[in-house]
């Protein structure tokens, strides 16, 4: 039998914190500290900051345990990890301590399951979280242990092979960028051309006009719709522009424009768009590429030169970006006709294994959407709702 809870009433939310930043004591220590940027898969296994034991203890921060379900509660509002080792985590995090018998893969999959409900109640302009109490209102439908413990089974399995097929294409994506860098940064010709991005490609600044076209029509990216490994835009969660987006929203985009996202953690967020939208505040729209092409320019900003140039420039406080100035000035080599048609021809045929490895994670993709509506509605094992 499934019994029915709020979330609220069969976990304890533990929030976190972060140490004071000008304070270096706090900081680079034994302790792993969790934020959103951490969040890359279900498997929190390390963590890119870490403080000290002054550091937890001054600030409002938790030292988690292992083998805890950890959500984003602003930024990556639907995701879930479970953390491998004892870890500190900052605010934006909240881990879930079970107050009933919960099995913990069962809970991860659980919240992965209601993914896009929690991404629905999720408010701010810019960047996006989601309140604590509608959280706690969540509502979820819970087995027996020992059925939490099939069901989570069936889904991990199935969870395994998704991983797979999307490691094909994060190693697909891998080799593309290694033929980019052979390319275009390992050649020994001594006859090329420096040229600042400024002078070969063009910034959007036509900004939207509600009384012109009605901000409903309109599609608001944000750099947490583009997945760094393809550069593609994840469109079904993208929601259409409302008043305060607009406000938010800086330029109209076009098919064909690329799309750069200014701020960190997303400094390697960048795409192609395929339809017309408005970006948000914290993203550059570009277009018009002279003597270069957008496919190339699409590889440049997600190449480890300019990641480098742009973490080095990008490091204030609080929030840190690229300004346009700094994108603008940014160098770099220009490449002839012949190496640009080289590369794109590599990129075709690349392209076409690439939809081929699409198709069939769709496939699996469906399946697993398949199998978890069937496990959170009781209809796994013989499982009566």
């Amino acid at each position: 039998m499934m019994a029915d809870y709020l979330l609220g009433d069969i976990v304890e939310f533990i929030g976190g914190g972060t140490p004071d930043k000008s304070k270096p004591e706090y900081w680079n220590g034994p302790i792993p500290w969790a934020s959103v940027k951490d969040f890359k898969s279900s498997h929190l296994t390390q963590t890119q900051d870490f403080i000290s034991d002054e550091g937890l203890k001054s600030s409002a921060s938790k030292l988690i345990p292992p083998d805890t379900v950890i959500i984003p509660t602003r930024m990556a509002v639907g995701r879930a990890a479970i953390n491998s080792k004892p870890m500190a985590i900052n605010q934006d995090l909240k881990a879930l301590k079970p107050k009933i018998k919960l099995e913990t893969k069962f809970l991860l999959h659980l919240m992965l399951a209601n993914a896009s409900i929690l991404i629905s109640k999720a408010t701010g302009a810019t960047v996006q979280g989601i309140r604590l109490e509608h959280l706690k209102s969540l509502k979820v439908s819970i087995p027996p242990l020992e059925e939490q413990k099939r069901i989570a089974g069936i889904l991990d399995a199935a969870e395994d092979l998704r991983q797979k097929r999307q490691r094909s294409l994060e190693l697909l994506d891998e080799l593309k960028q290694s033929i980019f860098w052979e390319t275009f940064f390992q050649s020994t010709d001594g006859t090329k051309t420096r040229v600042k991005l400024a002078e070969v490609v063009d910034f959007r600044s036509s900004q939207v006009d509600p009384k012109r076209q009605p901000y409903s029509e309109m599609l608001h990216v944000g750099p947490e719709h583009i997945a760094s490994n393809t550069g593609e835009i994840s469109w079904q969660n993208v929601r259409t522009a409302t008043e305060d987006g607009v406000k938010s929203g800086k330029y109209k985009f076009e098919s064909g424009d690329l799309i750069y996202s200014k701020i960190r953690p997303y400094l390697n967020k960048v795409a192609v768009a395929d339809r017309e939208g408005i970006c948000s505040a914290d993203m550059y729209a570009l277009h018009n590429p002279q003597k270069i092409t957008i496919e190339f320019l699409h590889f440049l900003l997600m190449s480890n030169d300019f990641l480098n140039y742009a973490e080095t420039l990008s490091n204030r406080a609080n929030i840190p970006k690229l300004n346009r100035g700094q994108l603008s000035e940014y160098e770099f080599d220009l490449p002839s006709k012949a190496s640009l048609q080289v590369f794109s021809k590599k990129m075709k045929n690349l392209d076409e294994v690439a939809k081929q490895l699409l198709l069939s994670t769709t496939k699996i993709d469906e399946l697993f959407t398949s199998l978890q509506h069937k496990a959170f509605a009781g209809e796994l094992l013989g499982t009566a709702a």
